[in-house]
């Protein structure tokens, strides 16, 4: 079998290769220009040919044709990113940019990958996992960018841009059916209520059963989830100089949405390594593989919740001064309940209730002087998360078992100025300087306790419903707060972050850029399972400071029909953000480390008739002196870094007819393996994949309706997605898979 699928996906690559040599004719016309990219990357809009950092942007019909339907999804198509998302939609996704990343799945720890969603900063990573519809476009801009998007962007931006208002008329709507009962809504409505006034009214809905099969019935199948979302916006124009856009915004996944496949792990005496043994773990519970699944505890998303409100004010000043307003609030819930030992025997269940609310503002203006153009603002944030989770444990030993009690509540408030200046040295010489200064200011109340329960014979009945349970007596109460922590449970931290940069234009068409970036990444505070009796001084973890030197050559070349973009770089980490598990807890450290690598994406049109476009990476991230959790030191991986991946998508389109249009897009993902914990275990190796999809279609020219058939994992690949160990509570692991084999039929129509 495994051999059988190796030939198939040696096939459907094979078929990709030969396509994309197929595509190499020598004729041109003008209708097979590739078109060009707009971003916002420097917060004003440019060709992203001209910007010298290395980004990849998809727009929202790229997104769709590629089954790229959540926000998760872009790694489908983009170089040097990966991410881990264990616990389903709408909740904690931990992205890695050229291995820069944080691997721990609690609430109140930020990302060093800044997430936006049209111009305003979510602190919380589940906030950023949402359901793509109506889009403009992604820009992902890999390395520090802290100078125009702040603190906790050292690994880079992710930013998600969705279509505005416009005065022309635009209806559509699309329906799709596919396999386990997929079902999906998605359509928009846009116009001008006047000379002055716009709508845009977008909505999203998906429900679909499960696929991982439950042996005995006791749990309802995995893979089961309901989305939706919706987005209302109203663009003004009271005059001609101003526009203001409201977005109001929310999206909300449940359902049952996550399965694990699990099995025993034991550790070398004299190394330390954690490594898959066969057989039964420590509490005699057999391993589970493929998509089958025999926990007996409840394992659901109860919510995910996120509700926003953007407003964006513009005024141009004058034919050179443009001032920017952004006002975001945004209301984040995640309620989660797992089996997290997915075993028939209660070892471990957790629950996780936290929301979040954060309100921010952004004041910035533009100001273009012919060989000098300038870029300053401030910016302001407040956000306020609670922590309210338990983990009932051993159950079924003998007792009713105990349950870890988390209780808390963060306030974090950030502030800063920035400026960024370009100035043109000549007629093919730009030097780029920015400056941005900060300062951060967080404040923690946190209880971490064992307690015992009532009732034995009924042990924690309401864990379920709500993560508070009654308890006869605690054996264990740690405390983090104002009256324990002798005030280093606050702290204010100023910071800097800074770029320098020199763009060459050799000819038209061609960018030579290299830079120097210095990004931070906030302090923080150890929270949620952490380890007992943690002393006050090791609950707050250091600022990061990254280093970053990169170079870059971006070409369009063949009278725009191909475009190239080539770069390179080098990390010099400082206080590296490193999450370990210490029996049942976690704990945040740092540590010094290193990363470089180098990036390739290439696309062409080489006839009317034919795209490709290919995007690979290849990359080391060594962690300094790494001790794992036996002691011992080494240098190690940074976690979810692999040292490779590459992604290639062909498309051919042909016309039928007067009115018609025929198309086929075979597409694909590879990567290599890499660790999911910074000890580099081998019971921690995520394995490497290779997964291939495919799609016909037909419609008219004019694009007024589309019929599709598409297939994702064609051949029905089992692929790792992430690992998670449990050395602590039963010597075991578990882990997540990718989805397997999908057909999906849609129609659209556009009015």
């Amino acid at each position: 079998m495994l051999k059988s699928k190796s030939r198939n996906q040696a096939l459907a690559y094979g078929i990709i290769a030969a396509l994309a040599a197929g595509s190499a004719s020598p004729v041109f016309a003008a209708e097979e220009m590739l078109e060009e990219v707009i971003v916002t990357a420097q917060k004003r809009e440019q060709s992203a040919s001209d910007v010298g950092i290395a980004i990849s942007v998809l727009g929202g019909d790229a997104m769709a044709d590629r089954g790229i339907l959540r926000s998760e999804d872009i790694v489908k198509a983009m170089p040097n990113i990966e991410l881990t998302a264990i616990f389903g939609p709408g909740t904690n996704p931990n992205y890695s940019i050229r291995g820069v990343t944080q691997n721990d799945y609690n609430d109140a720890t930020e990302s060093p990958i800044a997430m936006y969603v049209d111009d305003v900063y979510l602190v919380v990573t589940g906030a950023g996992s949402f359901p793509l519809f109506d889009m403009n476009r992604v820009e992902v801009l890999r390395g520090p960018q802290g100078t125009l998007f702040g603190r906790n962007s050292t690994g880079g931006a992710i930013h998600f841009i969705s279509n505005e208002p416009s005065a022309e008329f635009s209806s559509s709507v699309a329906a799709a059916y596919g396999s386990h009962n997929r079902m999906r809504l998605t359509g928009h409505v846009n116009g001008a209520l006047s000379e002055r006034v716009q709508v845009r009214l977008s909505g999203y809905y998906q429900d679909q059963n499960g696929y991982y099969h439950h042996r005995t019935g006791a749990q309802p199948d995995a893979g089961a989830i309901e989305s939706k979302a919706f987005r209302g916006q109203i663009a003004l124009e009271p005059i001609e100089s101003v526009r203001n856009v409201l977005k109001i915004s929310y999206a909300r996944a449940s359902g049952y949405s996550t399965s694990i496949w699990r099995d025993a792990i034991a550790q070398d005496p004299v190394t330390g390594d954690l490594y898959p043994i066969p057989g039964n773990d420590s509490a005699g519970v057999g391993p589970v593989k493929g998509l089958d699944q025999n926990n007996n505890t409840f394992r659901a998303l109860k919510e995910a919740e996120s509700q926003s409100f953007i407003n964006k004010f513009e005024w141009k000043v004058s034919d050179n001064t443009t001032v920017t307003s952004i006002t975001g609030y945004n209301h984040y819930l995640r309620d989660v309940v797992e089996d997290c030992d997915g075993g028939e025997l209660w070892l471990c269940s957790t629950h996780y209730r936290n929301p979040s609310r954060q309100y921010s503002e952004e004041l910035r203006a533009f100001v273009d002087m012919g060989r000098q153009r300038y870029t300053f603002g401030a910016y302001y944030l407040n956000q306020k998360q609670t922590i309210n989770q338990i983990a009932p444990l051993f159950v079924d030993f003998g007792g009713g078992g105990i349950v870890l009690d988390v209780d808390g509540k963060q306030r974090s408030k950030g502030y800063a100025v920035f400026a960024n200046g370009e100035f043109d040295l000549g007629n093919r010489v730009t030097l780029i300087a920015g400056l941005r200064g900060a300062q951060d200011k967080k404040h923690i109340n946190h209880r971490y306790a064992i307690g015992l329960p009532v009732n034995p014979a009924d042990p924690w009945p309401t864990y379920v419903d709500s993560p508070n349970v009654p308890v006869s007596g605690y054996v264990g109460d740690f405390r983090f707060d104002d009256a324990t922590a002798g005030g280093l449970n606050s702290f204010s931290k100023k910071s800097w972050n800074g770029k320098l940069e020199l763009d060459f234009k050799p000819s038209e068409g061609n960018l030579i850029y290299a830079s120097v970036s210095r990004g931070t990444k906030a302090p923080g505070y150890n929270h949620g399972f952490i380890s007992g009796g943690l002393p006050n001084d090791l609950y707050l973890y250091d600022e990061e400071k990254l280093t970053a030197f990169e170079a870059g050559f971006k070409s369009s070349f063949l009278d725009n029909r191909a475009r190239l973009d080539l770069s390179a770089y080098y990390y010099d980490y400082k206080n590296y953000d490193v999450l370990n598990y210490i029996g049942v807890g976690s704990l945040i450290d740092n540590a010094d480390a290193t990363a470089y690598g180098a990036e390739l994406e290439f696309s062409i049109k080489p006839t009317e008739n034919w795209f490709f476009s290919l995007n690979a990476s290849a990359s080391d991230h060594e962690i300094k002196n790494q001790p794992n959790s036996l002691g011992v030191r080494e240098d190690r991986d940074m976690p979810i870094a692999p040292k490779w991946t590459a992604s290639a998508m062909v498309r051919y389109e042909h016309p039928v007819g007067d009115s018609l249009l025929f198309g086929i897009q075979l597409d694909g993902r590879t990567r290599a393996h890499f660790y999911n914990n910074p000890d580099n275990d081998s019971a921690a190796r995520v394995a490497g994949y290779a997964v291939a999809n495919g799609r016909i279609y037909v419609g008219e020219r004019d694009g007024r309706w589309e019929a599709s058939l598409a297939v994702d994992n064609i051949f029905d690949r089992r692929f790792e997605k992430s690992i998670f160990m449990l050395y602590g509570i039963s010597q075991m692991r578990y882990g997540f898979y990718g989805e397997p084999r999908w057909v999906t039929g849609e129609i659209k129509f556009n009015f």
